[in-house]
């Protein structure tokens, strides 16, 4: 069980958002509540504050693993900064604090901003990556096809900044690669998507939605195909 905090609670309280003590303080006893949980395996910051001190939001956090409410810490979206979670990490080895064990960036074949000094980053310091939007929206589920129109009803076909961000000709150079090795392997786009992401020795858990039992267990087929060094670095180099 994982959830993340950093956002506002009260619109008009100065302390209802970041990661001031405070809002932090009221905010995992109310995590719990709602999840009806005594603790969380995993807890994550949502955003770095700019606003509190990187020692003070690590002192506090570090409060909610020693009385049992929190195993482990993550930090999210804080991708390209790689020196934040170092910093907050040099801290934890300092003071002797449970330092962040994993990060939780968008990575998919598309969108690839964290390869580099991040994901270098991550495997230096063994983080785990648990990717958000692995499969870029639904783009590389094999729905769209080029030089056609979004399926009726998918995000393609209502949402103009999801057109200009995925349904350009770069892309649909990497899905079309996606989808030729599909056939390779017989499996669907979003299950070579899955793969390729997971062929990277820190992704341990890509975050793909589902919106029914079929599509969960499609997804979930991803962990047993074994890309080809070649397949990956096809797609890899598609873009």
């Amino acid at each position: 069980v994982a959830s993340k905090i950093y956002w506002p609670t009260r619109e008009a309280d100065p302390n209802g958002r970041g990661l001031g003590r405070k809002h932090l303080r009221r905010q995992i006893d109310r995590i719990l509540d709602r999840l009806g949980t005594e603790y969380l395996d995993l807890l994550y910051i949502h955003r770095w504050d700019e606003a509190t001190p990187a020692r003070e939001f690590m002192r506090t956090l570090n409060g909610f693993v020693r009385d049992g409410r929190v195993n482990y810490l993550g930090a999210s979206t804080l991708e390209p900064n790689a020196w934040k979670i170092v910093k907050a990490n040099e801290i934890a080895r300092q003071e002797s604090y449970e330092p962040f064990k994993v990060v939780q960036p968008r990575y998919n074949a598309v969108n690839r901003e964290i390869e580099g000094e991040f994901l270098d980053m991550c495997y230096e310091y063994d983080l785990g990556v648990i990717p958000w939007s692995p499969l870029a929206g639904g783009f590389l589920s094999g729905k769209y096809t080029r030089g056609e129109s979004p399926p009726v009803g998918s995000r393609g076909a209502t949402d103009k900044q999801f057109v200009d961000s995925y349904l350009t000709p770069e892309n649909f150079d990497v899905l079309e690669e996606v989808e030729a090795v599909a056939e390779e392997v017989d499996a669907s786009p979003a299950q070579v998507s899955l793969a390729w992401l997971l062929t990277h020795e820190q992704v341990i858990a890509p975050i793909a939605g589902a919106t029914s039992i079929e599509q969960l267990e499609e997804d979930l087929g991803a962990a047993t195909i074994d890309l080809t060094r070649s397949q990956f670095e096809r797609i890899a180099t598609a873009k």
